[in-house]
């Protein structure tokens, strides 16, 4: 994710809020719990544009007025190029990993990595 990240002139960070456990509520999660590496990104609080504090206020403002209420939905007005550069680099990501053979795999940290491994197959 970091080379591909890097080409589009961007850098991954590590989650700035772990203690909130966004991983663990992510629709992804199932996944994980079951050993199957999950790829689990999510905006900045930085805008290359408009800087941290304008990103900041927009992410309080959609937490405090949107999230799972009523207002949740796609408006017109939403800027979308973070989300067409996420697209990308997601999609470069599958792209390789699906034409490379490599077996995708759990940081030898990862809490995850020890259920992955009793399930790899043998070659």
């Amino acid at each position: 994710a970091t080379r591909w990240a890097e080409k589009q002139g961007r850098v991954v960070l590590p989650d700035p809020e772990p203690e909130k456990g966004y991983f663990y509520r992510s629709d992804h999660f199932n996944f994980a719990k079951i050993g199957i590496p999950a790829l689990y990104g999510k905006a900045s609080s930085e805008s290359m544009e408009k800087g941290k504090e304008f990103a900041e206020s927009q992410i309080t403002e959609y937490r405090t007025s949107r999230y799972h209420q009523p207002a949740d939905e796609y408006n017109d007005s939403f800027e979308v190029a973070a989300i067409i550069q996420d697209a990308e680099l997601y999609l470069n990501i599958v792209k390789e990993l699906a034409n490379n053979g490599d077996w995708p795999d759990w940081k030898s940290t990862s809490e995850f990595k020890p259920i992955r491994d009793k399930s790899r197959p043998v070659n």
